[in-house]
Parts: C-alpha cells; sequence; structure tokens
C-alpha cells in the first residue's frame, strides 16, 4: 500500500509523462510521415476559429436579454472588439478595450 505522499508523487509523475508524450507525439509522427505537415496546417487554419466561437458561445450563456440589462454591456463590448479587430487589426488592443468597457458598463453605469 503506498503512503498518501507517495500516492500524490506518483500521481505527479504519471501525469508529467504523460503531458511530455503529448507534447512529443505529433513531432515524433511528423518524422515518419510527411502528410503530418497538412494535417498540422489544416488544424492551424481551423482551430483559432473554432476556439473563438466556442469562447463567443460561453461569454455569452448566462446573458439575459429580455430582463436586467439587456445585454447592453456585452454586445457593445462585443462590437468594440470587432471593431478594433477588424479596422486596427490589433487583437490584443480590442481585448483590452473591450474588458475596459464592460467593466465600466457594470461598475459604473450599472453598479
Amino acid at each position: 500500500m503506498l503512503s498518501e505522499d507517495q500516492y500524490f508523487m506518483l500521481a505527479i509523475l504519471v501525469v508529467a509523462i504523460a503531458n511530455g508524450f503529448t507534447r512529443a507525439f505529433p513531432f515524433l509522427l511528423e518524422k515518419q510521415s510527411g502528410q503530418m505537415q497538412r494535417v498540422l496546417s489544416v488544424l492551424g487554419r481551423s482551430l483559432p476559429p473554432a476556439m473563438m466561437a466556442m469562447l463567443l458561445v460561453y461569454g455569452l450563456r448566462d446573458v439575459r436579454f429580455l430582463d436586467g440589462h439587456y445585454g447592453i454591456p456585452e454586445i457593445t463590448s462585443l462590437m468594440l472588439l470587432v471593431l478594433v479587430h477588424r479596422f486596427l487589426k490589433k487583437p490584443l488592443l480590442g481585448i483590452l478595450a473591450s474588458t475596459v468597457l464592460y467593466m465600466l458598463w457594470m461598475n459604473v453605469v450599472f453598479g
């Protein structure tokens, strides 16, 4: 029987090995076949928009558009984010500006 400390050390070791393997696995496959490069390029193009869509749904899942503040802070912040990203092509500036606008809405106007 393992003591509690030994159990935790074993768990950390297993997680570290699994993490290292999952990080090295794509590179090991790439050396064996040239097709992996095409798969990685397709994933590189398709995953970022999919992740953004998932984050959008996750961020707006609890917004109630028919009561309270009617989703005004969320929608205006989202519109600012899209505008800054579209016209200035500065994603971090858009994230910062929309976060500041949302916080102003929530703490100054509706606070």
